[in-house]
C-alpha cells in the first residue's frame, strides 16, 4: 500500500502480536465472527472481521490491489478473471483473490449479483452460521458503486499443512504402500462425505464441486478435515434439493473415476447417505435423499454419465481452439493447424505432457515441415500407399523430443477428390487423439497436425505425435518374446496380458468409441516381463475409432473380431486364451457369461468373412501397387 492507503490505526497504535491474538480469540466467539467493521481508505469499501483491522490501517500491511510489487506476495493462480496470492504479513499467512470484471457480461454481472469477493463473503457467512467447514474471510473489499469500479478483493487466512484433495489422494493414498493404504483412503472418504453431508443439510449447494476445491487439513493426529474453498459458486438456501444434491455428487465423482475403485466410491457413497440420515433425524426434518439405495445408485449414475460428457465435449472442443493449451498456427510457407502447448494433469509416462512449448518454437519446427521427412530414411516405420510414417526430433530445451511424423497419402482418385473438401486423415486423428486422451484412454499424445489448403482444397496434411518409448506393436510382442517365456510362467503372463486388454476394450466401449481397425498392430505394449508392473497398451493409428452417443452389439463385436484375425499367425496363443478373453469381456455388472458359446460363433463367423476379405484386398494391392 502506498501511504495514502495508510491511515492511522484507530488505537493510536501500530499493530502488534495483540491484533494476532485477538484474531485468534475472535475465532471461538460466533456471534463476534460474524460481525463485521466497516471502513473506507482510499475509495476501497472494506468489511472486516473485528482484529483484523490491522490488515487495512497496517503500515506493513501490502497494497492489495498491486500485489505484482510486494516482496512478501506471491502469485498461486493468475488469469484474466481472477488471481490468487499468497502473502505473508506480520507472520500471517493469508491469501488474497482479486476479481476482475472480464468485459461489459462481467460489469454487468456485478451489477446483479455483487462481486465475487461479495459472494464468497455470503457463502462463508452462511458456512459458519451452519458449521459448515470453510476457508475463513476476514476481509474483503470492493471500488465503486457495487463493486464495478475496479478489482474485488477477498483475503482469507491461511490453513496450515492443507492440501487440494486430489493432492492430498494422490499423496495419502495413491503413494502410499499396501498396510496404510486402506486406513488412509477410509479416512479420507469419510471425512469428505461428512463435509458434502453436513453442507448439503444446510442448503450449501457449491455448484462447482471438484476436488479442487475441497481442501485437506490434516489434524494432530494425522486425521483428515475437508474444507470448501472457492466460494463465489456457492448458493445458499434452505436445502440443496435431491437433484442439485445427486448432481453435486456427480461433479465430485469425475476426477476420482480415474484414480479410486469402484468399491471406494460406493463407500463414500454409503458413508454420505449415512450422514445425511443422521443430521436429518438430529434436526427432526425428513431432510434426507428421499430415495432407496438402487433409485440413488441409478441417478447417480445417470447424474455421473451425463456431467462427465458435457466435461469430455467441453475438453474436446479446446484442442481446436487458441488459448493457453493449444494454439493455431500459421507457417510463412502457408501450412496451418494447430500444436500443443502444455497440459493441466501431466501424465507421468508422457515426457511431452511435462514440457511447455510456445508458438514460436512450433513455428520454428514447422516452417517447412516436409524437411521433417526427407532425411535418410534411416527413421522410417512405414512407407505405403496410404501414408509414409518416421521418426523424427525435436530440439528442446529438456533435450530432444521424439516424435513420430506421418504424412497421409491417398488411394484411390475417388478418395483424393473426396479429400479436397473434406477433413484430412490426420485432423481427424488428432480430434479422436485428444478424444482418447479427455477420457482417460491411452494413446500417443498428438503434439502438432498441420495441413496445406490452396482456395480450401486440401493438397496436404502431416501429424505429429508424441513417440512411445521401449515400446513394441502387440503381435511383434507376442512373437519375439512371450514365446520365448518358460510354460510353467507362460499362463501367468498371458493371464495379466488377458485382463489387461479386455479393460482396455470395455473402457473404449463404455466410452462410446467405436473402431473398425483394432489390430494387433495398432496397439503399441510397455513390459517388462520380469517385473510385477503390469502391461501398459496404447493406442495409435486412430483412423478406425470415432465416438459414438451408443454403440450396437455388432459395433461392439466388430473389434473382438478384427483383434481375433490380426492374431492368427501367433502361436503361442491357443483357443483357450480367446475364449479366456472373450469370457472375461462379457462378464460385467448384472451380466455374466452365459451366453459365451453363441457370441464365440458369431465371432467366428465374422472372422472368416474378414479372412476372406483380407485376402481379396491383399491380391488387389498387389495388383494394383505390386506390395501388399
Amino acid at each position: 500500500m502506498t501511504s495514502s492507503l495508510r491511515p492511522d490505526h484507530p488505537t493510536g497504535r501500530s499493530p502488534s502480536k495483540l491484533d494476532q491474538e485477538r484474531s485468534t480469540q475472535s475465532l471461538a466467539d460466533g456471534a463476534r465472527i460474524r460481525a463485521s467493521v466497516k471502513i473506507v481508505a482510499n475509495g476501497v469499501h472494506w468489511r472486516v472481521r473485528p482484529g483484523w483491522e490491522w490488515l487495512v490501517y497496517a503500515r506493513t500491511a501490502p497494497d492489495w490491489l498491486k500485489l505484482v510489487a510486494e516482496p512478501q506476495a506471491e502469485p498461486v493462480k493468475r488469469n484474466s478473471p481472477r488471481e490468487v496470492w499468497r502473502v505473508i504479513v506480520e507472520g500471517q499467512e493469508l491469501y488474497c483473490k482479486l476479481y476482475h470484471h472480464v468485459g461489459l457480461k462481467g460489469v454487468l454481472r456485478t451489477m446483479v449479483r455483487g462481486s465475487g469477493c461479495t459472494l464468497e463473503w455470503r457463502a462463508g457467512e452462511h458456512g459458519r452460521k451452519h458449521q459448515v467447514a470453510t476457508v475463513e474471510p476476514v476481509a474483503y473489499g470492493t471500488v465503486g458503486w457495487r463493486g464495478t469500479g475496479g478489482p474485488g478483493i477477498l483475503i482469507t487466512r491461511g490453513l496450515a499443512g492443507a492440501l487440494p484433495l486430489y493432492a492430498y489422494w494422490e499423496r495419502e493414498v495413491l503413494a502410499a504402500s499396501s498396510p496404510v493404504k486402506r486406513h488412509r483412503a477410509n479416512a479420507i472418504l469419510e471425512a469428505t462425505a461428512a463435509a458434502v453431508a453436513r453442507a448439503h443439510h444446510s442448503g450449501f449447494h457449491h455448484r462447482d464441486l471438484h476436488s479442487g476445491n475441497l481442501l485437506a487439513v490434516p489434524d494432530e493426529d494425522g486425521r483428515p478435515r475437508v474444507v470448501f474453498v472457492d466460494l463465489h459458486n456457492v448458493r445458499a438456501s434452505r436445502r440443496v434439493p435431491d437433484g442439485h444434491a445427486i448432481r453435486n455428487l456427480a461433479q465430485l465423482n469425475q476426477w476420482y473415476r480415474q484414480r479410486a475403485t469402484r468399491s471406494d466410491r460406493l463407500r463414500f457413497l454409503r458413508h454420505y447417505v449415512a450422514f445425511r440420515d443422521e443430521l436429518a433425524r438430529r434436526a427432526g426434518a425428513g431432510l434426507n435423499i428421499q430415495m432407496d439405495t438402487r433409485t440413488r445408485l441409478e441417478a447417480l449414475d445417470r447424474a455421473i454419465n451425463r456431467h462427465s460428457r458435457r466435461l469430455w465435449a467441453k475438453r474436446d472442443r479446446v484442442a481446436m481452439r487458441d488459448g493457453k493449451y493449444f494454439c493455431r498456427l500459421k507457417t510463412r510457407t502457408g501450412w496451418r493447424g494447430h500444436v500443443y502447448l502444455r497440459t493441466k494433469h501431466p501424465d507421468p509416462n508422457s515426457r511431452a505432457s511435462r514440457i511447455r512449448l510456445s508458438r514460436t518454437q512450433w513455428r520454428e519446427w514447422l516452417d517447412n515441415p516436409l524437411d521433417l521427412i526427407r532425411g535418410d530414411r534411416t527413421g522410417l516405420i512405414k512407407d505405403s500407399h496410404s501414408a509414409y510414417v518416421c521418426r523424427a526430433q525435436l530440439p528442446t530445451s529438456d533435450g530432444p523430443l521424439e516424435v513420430v511424423v506421418k504424412r497421409s497419402r491417398w488411394r484411390t482418385w475417388i478418395k483424393r477428390c473426396a479429400g479436397l473438401v473434406w477433413d484430412s486423415r490426420n485432423i481427424r486423428s488428432w480430434r479422436r487423439g485428444y478424444q482418447l486422451l479427455n477420457r482417460g484412454l491411452p494413446t500417443a499424445r498428438p503434439l502438432a497436425v498441420i495441413e496445406r489448403r490452396v482456395a480450401g482444397l486440401l493438397l496436404d496434411s502431416i501429424c505429429l505425435t508424441e513417440a512411445v518409448p521401449d515400446s513394441k506393436d502387440f503381435d511383434a510382442m507376442l512373437r519375439m518374446d512371450l514365446s520365448k517365456q518358460d510354460p510353467a510362467r507362460l499362463r501367468g503372463l498371458k493371464d495379466r496380458l488377458i485382463r489387461v486388454l479386455v479393460r482396455l476394450v470395455k473402457d473404449l466401449h463404455a466410452k462410446g468409441f467405436a473402431h473398425r481397425d483394432l489390430k494387433a498392430a495398432n496397439i503399441l505394449i510397455q513390459w517388462d516381463l520380469e517385473g510385477d508392473d503390469p502391461p501398459k497398451l496404447t493406442l495409435i493409428d486412430l483412423d478406425g475409432l470415432s465416438l459414438r452417443r451408443g454403440l450396437s452389439w455388432a459395433e461392439r463385436l466388430r473389434p473382438l473380431m478384427r483383434l481375433n484375425v490380426s492374431l492368427d499367425d501367433v502361436k503361442v496363443l491357443t483357443r483357450t486364451d480367446r475364449l479366456r478373453f472373450l469370457k472375461a469381456y462379457l462378464i460385467e455388472p448384472g451380466r455374466s457369461d452365459a451366453d459365451w458359446k453363441e457370441v464365440w460363433r458369431e465371432l467366428a463367423r465374422r472372422s472368416e468373412r474378414k479372412r476372406s476379405h483380407k485376402e481379396k484386398r491383399r491380391q488387389w494391392k498387389l495388383d494394383h501397387y505390386g506390395r501388399t
